[in-house]
């Protein structure tokens, strides 16, 4: 089990959770110095990033980077448990509860929650989701990938009904779908809904002179490739947390009313907590390619 030192002198917020333990997304979104909120936390031992272009990224360590800017419908929390992240409700069917419904498939109809914005401004909606999922399921690059594992070649449809909602459809059932396409990173169609899939791949921009649209808490000050990366918070971020409150509580999210369709029936984290860091500087390691 990997342990990191940390200083409890100036800061406090740390989590300690089950994969990153104490530097990783969950300490970024919620350490902050005692005496006030915001702060500078330096952090050292991440492995640079192939790629900023979350399409174009192969290696695993570059997720550590880039899952701070680009958001996924499901993410990890604390404890390792599935969090509805951008979900605000998800219902499951199959041919049982809809005729319609072809005999052997599952569909999910997914609700997003209200509010989420994209870092120039403009609303993250389903559209986005539908784009990234479609995208996704059509590059055949995508096994190279470091989320590789959440495939997608049994869809059979992905379509949004409207701004706030899709829906998503299987040809077989699986416990595993929700996964499979719910930690498939977002990227925004008003910016590559024009780009084809060659030149998605061949995107690889350099911040931050190359401006990033990004949904996550934080955006790229300064770069220096393969030595640092300086991050800081995003003031228009849709989850910001709460600065009058250091408690972190969770919320129960299952239904019992509708058991067969309800399928989030884990805990979703309170947004309560310090404000989080303003600044993180990281102190970067080029990965060396195996021969």
């Amino acid at each position: 089990m990997k342990s990191i030192a940390y200083r409890t002198d100036r800061f406090e917020g740390f989590v300690n959770d089950s994969i990153a333990r104490n530097s990783g997304w969950w300490t970024y979104y919620r350490a902050h110095l005692k005496e006030s909120s915001g702060g500078t936390l330096r952090v050292g031992g991440y492995y640079a990033p192939d790629s900023f272009n979350i399409i174009r990224a192969v290696l695993a360590g570059s997720e550590n980077i880039l899952n701070n800017f680009y958001e996924s419908l499901l993410k990890k929390g604390p404890q390792g448990n599935d969090l509805n992240w951008l979900i605000d409700s998800c219902t499951r069917e199959t041919s049982d509860d809809d005729p319609a419904i072809p005999a052997g498939h599952e569909r999910f109809t997914i609700d997003l929650v209200s509010g989420l914005n994209w870092s120039d401004g403009t609303v993250l909606t389903a559209y986005d989701v539908v784009f990234s999922l479609n995208t996704i399921a059509i590059n055949t690059t995508a096994e190279s990938h470091f989320y590789a594992p959440y495939g997608l070649d049994n869809v059979t449809s992905i379509q949004a009904l409207h701004s706030q909602q899709f829906v998503i459809e299987f040809n077989c059932e699986s416990y595993w779908h929700l996964s499979d396409f719910g930690y498939i990173p977002i990227f925004p169609s008003h910016i590559f809904g024009s780009y084809n899939a060659s030149e998605l791949l061949d995107y690889d921009p350099v911040p931050p002179d190359d401006n990033l649209t990004t949904s996550g808490p934080f955006i790229i000050d300064q770069y220096t490739c393969n030595e640092q990366l300086t991050i800081l918070r995003r003031e228009n971020y849709h989850f910001l947390p709460d600065e009058t409150s250091t408690e972190m509580s969770t919320t129960s999210t299952e239904d019992s009313t509708t058991p067969n369709n309800t399928l989030l029936n884990g805990t979703i984290l309170a947004l309560g907590g310090g404000i989080g860091v303003i600044v993180v500087v990281m102190v970067l390691v080029k990965m060396k390619k195996s021969t």
